[in-house]
């Protein structure tokens, strides 16, 4: 198993800088990797809510289906995703701090099969760009005011 964690406190509400991470239809219009999102048959929010988003990953997009898993509005989110061949376990804790709201993000890449336990670990510093990208994006948006289209 491969974790990743990464921390950061966005200079934002606690419900407000939640809700961008929680809601997948606001996570599209804040972080430029995210391209699109499909929402699923099911609830829309809380646990037990689906959805498919597509990411860029360098020149290539990658469609992965999520599942809530647990869902404690505003303090934390846990999503699960099952693709390539790894249980990807992602938990979102949000806290008010000074100048804002902390968001910890703690990645779980488990490796269901021979080649995903030789790949996860080489790849980790990958995940952990790519975690810190999404980040660092919500912070830039409410830096800048944190209103969407």
């Amino acid at each position: 198993m491969v974790l990743v964690v990464a921390e950061k406190t966005i200079p934002g509400d606690l419900d407000e800088v939640f809700r961008t991470f929680a809601d997948p239809d606001r996570a599209v219009e804040v972080v430029p990797c995210i391209l699109s999102v499909e929402r699923l048959p099911g609830p829309t929010e809380g646990v037990g809510a689906r959805f498919k988003e597509t990411r860029q990953h360098g020149k290539r997009s990658m469609t992965m289906e999520f599942e809530v898993a647990e869902f404690d509005a505003p303090h934390t989110q846990r999503i699960k995703c099952m693709e390539h061949g790894t249980m990807w376990d992602s938990t979102f804790k949000f806290k008010e701090a000074p100048g804002g709201t902390h968001v910890r993000i703690e990645m779980n890449a488990l490796g269901m099969s021979l080649l995903p336990r030789l790949l996860n670990p080489l790849m980790k510093p990958l995940f952990r760009k790519g975690i810190q990208g999404h980040l660092d994006a919500v912070h830039e948006f409410f830096e800048s005011g944190g209103k969407t289209e």
